[in-house]
């Protein structure tokens, strides 16, 4: 959609989930094929397949924002003056900002002030940092683009 200041993080974030996605599609595809074969399935393969694709989506939800491809509700909006649009979007990137600062918070506050952190999942046994990892690292990089579109949305010249 736009240059920006961080593609470096865009390919990452694509090369990461495209990881995810293939993780994902193995540990589904290995699901069907033992259900099918025995009638058993190991636990930490669905608890690897939940896993993936959490991490999936919050990686992509950041590619999607930066690139214009997210869900804009703003027929309302366009009604209005090109100054106001601009008020409106502002407002709403700021809005998204401050969501993303509490998760955050809240994130850290659940992980390390309560020390869930190390709280093993139940299958696989693996520490809840993990787990949460994923949606950590989509709100921080959803907020840097938040941050890279209200500073084009001042820099930009008017059209």
């Amino acid at each position: 959609m736009h240059k920006g200041k961080v593609p470096f993080l865009v390919k990452g974030l694509e090369s990461l989930a495209v990881i995810e996605m293939f993780v994902l599609s193995l540990f589904v595809f290995a699901q069907i094929v033992l259900r099918n074969l025995g009638a058993v399935v190991p636990v930490w393969l669905d608890e690897g397949a939940r896993l993936a694709h959490v991490v999936m989506v919050y990686l992509i939800v950041p590619i999607l924002f930066r690139e214009g491809l997210h869900l804009a509700v703003d027929t309302f909006i366009k009604l209005f003056p090109k100054k106001i649009q601009k008020v409106a979007g502002l407002f709403t990137l700021l809005c998204c900002f401050l969501f993303g600062v509490f998760f955050l918070y809240s994130s850290y506050d659940l992980l390390w002030v309560k020390g869930i952190w190390s709280v093993p999942t139940p299958a696989i046994l693996m520490p809840s940092f993990f787990l949460y990892l994923g949606p950590i690292l989509g709100v921080t990089l959803s907020l840097v683009f938040i941050y890279e579109r209200i500073w084009l949305l001042f820099t930009k010249k008017e059209e």
